[in-house]
């Protein structure tokens, strides 16, 4: 079923993000599809024999909306690697990551519109706007149009498009150069980008003081400058 969602398959990410931010080996997770998709989103045939009672279904969306917010809100950045078809929840997913790396055969699409249903789902009409801008995410969303990895590149959804076959090689070397980096960096950088989505300028400013102030106090700061001044590859300590 081309990956398709469930409750189920919600729990067990949510459990598999939890384990890599509990392990310290684990620096960056890798989100991917198995097979030839990255995921169709929902099971159809499933949400056919699903309960109808609106209390069970609000029961059932929640589980994917703590997917969601697990992946916002893991310490550790999180790439999708799309390997083929992302759309409704899959598309959802693929956004909800930090980085998007895609083959050319990746295809993106919220596609709600065309099981009547909205596209106020998962997060979708949250997260859109800010990867694209409001009059994309509008076009996208209310047409229901599943774009092609160029396009999504493009519009600035997705970071990179490679062939199929060098997909797992174009994620190595992303997720490698976030692990060159200290843990507690890039561990505080997603911090502000996902505070500063709800803040106003100002607001912000003053959360990245105080962000900043507690990074200037690590060794591995004083680590990274002593590096670059002695013009060597740096040695971090923090975890």
């Amino acid at each position: 079923t081309l990956n398709s969602l469930t409750v189920e398959t919600a729990k067990a990410v949510i459990d598999g993000l939890l384990n890599g931010q509990s392990d310290p080996e684990v620096r960056v997770i890798v989100l991917t599809g198995a097979g030839d998709a990255f995921s169709a989103g929902g099971d159809l045939e499933k949400l056919l024999k699903s309960e109808t009672a609106i209390d069970g279904q609000r029961k059932m969306i929640r589980w994917f909306n703590r997917l969601v917010l697990a992946m916002r809100t893991l310490d550790k950045p999180i790439i999708a690697a799309v390997n083929g078809v992302a759309v409704g929840g899959g598309f959802a997913l693929a956004i909800a990551s930090d980085l998007i790396i895609a083959s050319d055969r990746a295809r993106f699409g919220a596609g709600f519109p065309k099981v009547g249903l909205s596209c106020a789902d998962l997060g979708v009409t949250y997260l859109l706007p800010r990867l694209i801008g409001l009059a994309r995410a509008s076009e996208l969303l209310l047409t229901g149009r599943v774009i092609d990895a160029r396009q999504a590149m493009e519009m600035g959804m997705i970071n990179q498009v490679v062939p199929p076959d060098l997909l797992p090689q174009a994620v190595r070397e992303m997720a490698e150069r976030i692990i060159a980096n200290p843990p507690l960096a890039s561990m505080v950088t997603k911090m502000a980008i996902n505070k500063g989505l709800g803040l106003d300028l100002a607001t912000d400013l003053e959360y990245e003081t105080y962000l900043q102030a507690y990074c200037m106090q690590t060794a591995d700061h004083r680590e990274g400058l002593t590096a670059f001044q002695q013009k060597r590859a740096p040695s971090y300590l923090e975890k």
